[in-house]
């Protein structure tokens, strides 16, 4: 009976490293199409406004989000 629990435990943790693992691959898929989202909105208002036009709060707006997640993806407009 030890060796059956041995292996489901072994078997149930695999499943549970499997799903953190994808988890994790969703999570990088999301932060991917943020930054994506932001550079798009950023590009678009250089155009309209130019480099110096534009602030960061500007580009948040833009997106939907927080300042501070642009700054979390990039430090400064530079």
């Amino acid at each position: 009976m030890l060796l059956i629990d041995l292996l489901n435990n072994s078997i149930n943790t695999t499943v549970e490293m499997d799903d953190m693992k994808e988890k994790e691959k969703e999570k990088d898929s999301q932060k991917e199409g943020m930054e994506l989202t932001i550079l798009n909105a950023a590009e678009q208002l250089f155009l309209e406004k130019g480099f110096n036009g534009v602030s960061t709060t500007q580009i948040a707006q833009k997106v939907g989000c927080n300042q501070a997640l642009i700054h979390y993806y990039y430090r400064t407009k530079a």
